[in-house]
């Protein structure tokens, strides 16, 4: 019968073998997951739960609400709350004004203007209400009434006053421009994702508290086909969470593939031990398994050096030396002093006297004659030093005394050619000083002809030169080639995708704006807007005349076509005074036009852009009076340039903004005499390819 030890033992064994495998295989069946977060076996075993977290806390994102992970990741939290509570109180009314029109469906809202017009309808009382049924007015009120579902309402017109100024509210908060700066992209007015951005803005916060940022970032990059194979692994990353939670104090820093594999080896090798100790005589012994092996190793160790002693024909002499009074260590000092000699370089008779039994006085011999000639060998070592330092000639040393004397001898023979020698290596010597000592030996082994020199020094130079500035600037230090081309080609994405959304958003905006129905009550030539435009769209002839259209059924023409493109004449001549306005009014070339030429469209804007170059010329009307005048009277005529509307804005609003980036010219020669002599070279150009190229070649074809 076995004893406690041995029954405790295997038992011990068999346990630690199952808490390997259970954390072997937690970490395996959470492996494959780091591909999909873009990791790989590096990333440190003790960091598996945050993995097995994410997988878990990704399985609980609605996936409606997936998509607020991904917008607006850098907004202004506190800015955004503001706008969103502002947005809810918009939101609320929306739904109560929903609910109780509910016969309108879920049409856009009409506009105010139209909803305020047909207030002051349903407010007329006596002869202005029978004056507006005579006349039609009254009509479509009733019908935008019915529509809406106020027909039986008490007090029609205060509802329509208040859903016009709802509508109001929600047209002001879609043109909010500060909440489209903030939300850039996705900003989409009233129906902008305020829930979903608000649960990424929470999620975000949640997710970098309980697995870090690094992996959060990870998270939020994963593509939807990639969170599907993700959640598949939501009941391995549970058992694994689990695990980790009662056995992961063993794990450390090491990758997974390294924890995967130490125990996978610590695991085979503790069932081997198990299955040889069937009878648990290891239960005696308190250390561990690896500890009794590292042990039996060093006894296997000793023992094969012992067996290899005893075959040495040197066991005898090993013994010998053992017995004496130094012992080993003299055996070992006498070893030591061979391998020394064998080491330098030594003629063989002197290394054999020093390696015999008279050692010892064949160096003490060596010493008293190495002292003798230690003046001449010292005389020796200045002039060598001379020469390195008044010269730099090193060949020299480099020769052993023997042959020293054969290329001393040679050299000799050339006397004649010192001087020139000895000054040609003072001027290298010279250059080496100005730190040109690398280039002139690299020149020298590489035998480039002196000829080239210069040139390449300047090659040389002009790359240090780069590279100096690319370490002394952290913006040149930190960014590669191929970095730049990545952050080109993401700025250009971007910008494209920007402009996509921003024509989408503006269509969207303006579907949201109805033309008015005007009136078709009466002769035609006195309908109004919608009424008349349908009408106009179905002639083949006699249309009514552009001036007469505009004054008539301009406010549908606008919200049609809110952009409007006319010269100052055709402005003129087709508006009507106070007939239209518009929002913002831009003039191009405003250098070449008159201050009255543009005043009809001014006054006619809210705000004016006025972009031109005073740098062109002015407008003038030389080569209008050219054909009509005769000479006599040009040369009585003093030919005097007007001012521009450029010009006058300037003097009058003094806000001014220039244009910078040059970027019309591919050459840079086009336009660098223009900024030299008349913009004060603070155009940014882009240089050419080829520095010093102009844009025009004279081709001799003859």
């Amino acid at each position: 019968m076995r004893g406690p030890s041995a029954v405790v033992r295997p038992c011990t064994q068999c346990s630690r073998i199952d808490a390997d495998v259970k954390i072997k295989d937690a970490l395996t069946a959470v492996y494959p997951v780091l591909e999909l977060f873009r990791l790989d076996g590096n990333w440190p075993a003790n960091k598996t739960d945050a993995i097995a977290k994410a997988i878990i806390v990704s399985t609980k994102i609605p996936a409606e609400y997936r998509l607020g992970l991904h917008l607006n990741q850098q907004i202004d939290v506190p800015a955004f709350e503001a706008l969103r509570e502002r947005w809810g109180h918009l939101m609320a009314e929306e739904r109560g004004w929903r609910t109780r029109l509910s016969t309108f469906g879920p049409n856009a809202w009409p506009r105010p203007a139209e909803l305020r017009a047909s207030a002051t309808i349903f407010q007329k009382s006596g002869l202005g209400k029978a004056f507006a049924t005579i006349s039609g007015a009254a009509k479509p009120a009733r019908e935008l009434v019915a529509r809406l579902g106020l027909s039986h309402a008490p007090a029609p017109a205060e509802d329509l006053l208040r859903l016009a100024a709802h509508v109001e509210s929600i047209y002001e908060f879609d043109d909010d421009e500060a909440a489209a700066n903030l939300f850039g992209s996705s900003w989409e007015g009233f129906d902008t994702k305020f829930d979903q951005i608000a649960f990424g803005i929470k999620a975000r916060q949640y997710f970098a508290e309980q697995i870090g940022q690094e992996l959060t970032q990870r998270l939020i990059e994963i593509d939807p086909e990639g969170v599907r194979q993700l959640h598949n692994f939501e009941e391995a990353a549970n058992t694994a969470r689990k695990t980790i939670a009662k056995l992961g104090s063993r794990l450390d820093e090491r990758s997974i593939d390294l924890t995967i594999d130490m125990l996978a080896e610590e695991i085979a090798t503790m069932q081997r031990v198990a299955d040889l100790d069937q009878e648990g005589f290891l239960g005696e012994f308190d250390l561990s398994v690896r500890e009794l092996s590292e042990i039996a190793a060093l006894h296997k160790e000793r023992d094969r050096l012992q067996r290899l002693l005893d075959t040495s024909p040197l066991k005898y002499a090993a013994e010998e030396l053992s017995q004496g009074p130094g012992g080993i260590d003299d055996a070992f000092a006498s070893i030591d002093w061979l391998g020394a000699l064998r080491r330098l370089p030594m003629p063989t008779f002197l290394s054999s006297k020093l390696s015999s039994s008279g050692a010892s006085d064949a160096w003490a011999r060596t010493l008293a004659i190495a002292s003798k000639a230690q003046a001449d060998l010292q005389a020796h070592d200045d002039l060598q030093g001379r020469l390195r330092v008044e010269f730099g000639i090193k060949a020299l040393s480099r020769y052993d005394l023997g042959k020293l004397l054969e290329v001393t001898a040679e050299l000799l023979q050339h006397r004649d050619e010192l001087r020139e020698l000895l000054g040609l290596y003072r001027e290298r010597r010279g250059l080496e000083s100005l730190g040109l000592k690398e280039f002139l030996d690299c020149a020298d082994q590489h035998r480039i002809d002196p000829g080239r020199l210069t040139q390449l020094l300047g090659a040389v130079l002009a790359y240090r030169g780069a590279e100096l500035a690319k370490k002394s600037s952290e913006a040149l230090h930190a960014n590669t080639g191929a970095s730049l081309e990545n952050r080109r080609r993401q700025f250009a994405d971007k910008d494209r995708a920007k402009i996509r959304d921003d024509r989408t958003r503006i269509k969207a905006k303006l579907l949201q704006r109805q033309p008015v129905a005007g009136t078709s009550f009466g002769k035609k030539k006195a309908w109004t807007e919608m009424a008349l435009l349908r009408n106009e769209l179905e002639k083949q002839k006699r249309f009514v005349p552009v001036r007469t259209l505009l004054a008539q059924a301009g406010r549908s023409i606008q919200a049609l076509q809110p952009c409007f493109m006319m010269s100052p004449l055709s402005l003129a001549k087709f508006l009507k005074a106070g007939s239209l306005s518009f929002d913002i009014l831009v003039i191009d070339e405003a250098s070449q036009m008159r201050p009255e030429d543009s005043l009809g469209a001014m006054l006619r804007s809210k705000q004016i852009v006025v972009v031109g170059d005073p740098k062109q010329l002015p407008p003038t009307d030389f080569f209008a009076r050219s054909g009509e005048s005769s000479p006599e009277e040009d040369e009585e005529f003093e030919d005097l340039d007007d001012e521009s509307i450029l010009e006058s804005c300037q003097k009058t609003f003094g806000y001014r903004r220039p244009l910078r980036w040059h970027y019309r010219s591919r050459c840079e020669s086009l336009i660098r005499f223009s900024n030299e002599q008349f913009y004060r070279r603070e155009l940014v150009t882009f240089p050419a390819s080829k520095p010093e190229s102009f844009s025009i070649d004279l081709i001799r074809v003859v």
